[in-house]
C-alpha cells in the first residue's frame, strides 16, 4: 500500500517494496532485495542484489554541504548519487547522503545497524560493519573489513585503512593504519588508551602523593638554609 514508483525505475526479480516505500526517477533496484516500511531511495541511486533496507531508510538525500556567501549559508547542490552494493544490510533510520559529485558508495557484504548517518562522497568497501548512532563525516574512507563500534564519531576526510577497528564512542580522525584498534576521543591506540585510563583512576592518589613529595622538600630547603 502507498508504494511510489517514479519514471524510468528499474526493480529486479523477487524484490519486495513494503508499505510507504518511496522509489525517485530513474532508480535502479538489483534481484531479491526488500525495503521495509517507509524507505525513501532518491533519484539515480543504485541498489544491487540481496539488499535489505530496514523501516524509514533514507538513501540520497542531499549531503550537509554549505558555503557562506557573506550573508547566509548558500546551499551547493549535490548531483551525485549513492551505489550500495550487493548483500548490504542496512538498519532503521539511518541515512546515506548523496555525493556532491560522483559517488558514495557502500561495499558489498556490508552491515550498517540502525541510526548512523553516512555523509557525503564517503567510501565504504566490503565486509564492514558499523553499529548503531555512528555518524561518518563527509568524504571519509573506511576500507574493507573494518569495524566500527556504536556512537563512534568518524571525522571528515579520515581513512581507516583494512581491517581497523574503533572502540566504542571513540572520536576517529586522520589516517587509521590497517588492523589497528583505536579508542577514545580524540582516539589513540588502544592500548595506550586503555593505559591512560588506568592512569586517570590513580590521578587523585597520585595528586596527593606528589603533594607530600612537594611538602617534603619544602621542608628540607627551609632545614638546609643558613
Amino acid at each position: 500500500p502507498h508504494a511510489v514508483v517514479g519514471h524510468g525505475v528499474e526493480i529486479g526479480n523477487r524484490s519486495v517494496l513494503h508499505a510507504g516505500v518511496v522509489i525517485g526517477d530513474g532508480v535502479r533496484i538489483g534481484d531479491d532485495c526488500e525495503l521495509l516500511p517507509g524507505v525513501v531511495v532518491g533519484d539515480r541511486c543504485r541498489l544491487g542484489h540481496r539488499v535489505i533496507l530496514h523501516a524509514n531508510v533514507v538513501i540520497g538525500a542531499d549531503g550537509f554541504g554549505y558555503r557562506w556567501d557573506g550573508r547566509q549559508h548558500a546551499k551547493l547542490a549535490h548531483i551525485g548519487v549513492v551505489i550500495i552494493e550487493d548483500d548490504v544490510e542496512i538498519g532503521a533510520c539511518t541515512c546515506v547522503d548523496r555525493a556532491k559529485v560522483n559517488e558514495t558508495r557502500i561495499g558489498s557484504g556490508t552491515k550498517i545497524d540502525n541510526l548512523v548517518q553516512v555523509g557525503h562522497n564517503v567510501r565504504i568497501g566490503r565486509n564492514c560493519v558499523i553499529c548503531a548512532n555512528t555518524s561518518i563525516g563527509g568524504s571519509s574512507v573506511l576500507e574493507d573489513g573494518v569495524i566500527v563500534a556504536g556512537a563512534v564519531g568518524i571525522a571528515d576526510h579520515t581513512t581507516m585503512r583494512a581491517g581497523s577497528r574503533a572502540g566504542g564512542m571513540a572520536g576517529v580522525h586522520g589516517e587509521i593504519p590497517a588492523g589497528s584498534t583505536v579508542a577514545g576521543s580524540p582516539c589513540s591506540p588502544q592500548r595506550e588508551y586503555r593505559r591512560e585510563s588506568a592512569a586517570l583512576k590513580r590521578l587523585p592518589e597520585l595528586l596527593k602523593t606528589v603533594r607530600g613529595l612537594a611538602e617534603r622538600v619544602a621542608e628540607l630547603e627551609r632545614k638546609q638554609q643558613p
